[in-house]
């Protein structure tokens, strides 16, 4: 996995995963962790996909990211957002 820190957000620059592992939730591991971190730094975290790469991007969307834009020759990346959520105060009483 590389990861750049930014100081607006965390970019997910490659994740790979060999073939005979794929399939077993490393992937899910490695970047849920990767969230928590930034989460816990109030930061989105940013990623591009490939158009054709279903798999990765139905990962993703599983995870919580979002598509936000299209690029590249023939719109063939995607990129995808992740935004933490603020935590609730569940001690907050009235």
């Amino acid at each position: 996995m590389i990861v750049e820190h930014r100081p607006t957000e965390t970019y997910l620059e490659r994740v790979e995963i060999h073939p005979g592992y794929q399939g077993r939730g490393m992937g899910s591991q490695l970047i849920g962790q990767l969230l928590r971190e930034a989460a816990g730094r109030g930061l989105p975290v940013v990623l591009d996909v490939l158009d054709i790469n279903h798999g990765a991007r139905a990962l993703y969307r599983r995870l919580g990211f979002q598509n936000v834009d299209r690029h590249g020759a023939n719109n063939i990346r995607i990129r995808m957002r992740w935004t933490p959520q603020p935590p609730t105060d569940l001690m907050h009483t009235s």
